[in-house]
């Protein structure tokens, strides 16, 4: 009986380690994901207000 609880328990650690593994990778495209889209907004917001800054009137109407 406690070896057959061992095995279960090994299985349970290998296929946890095997989605530890899946959710990583999965973390780490979601942060790259992210962090892309920050820059672009960064980039976005940079030159917004590059435009207000020549051209504060064109905001206001």
């Amino acid at each position: 009986m406690k070896e057959r609880v061992g095995n279960l328990d090994e299985l349970i650690i290998e296929t946890s380690d095997e989605t530890n593994l899946n959710m990583g990778v999965a973390v780490v495209y979601l942060y790259r994901y992210v962090i892309f889209e920050m820059i672009d907004k960064i980039a976005m917001l940079s030159q917004l207000s590059v435009v207000f800054a020549q051209n504060p009137l064109t905001f206001l109407g």
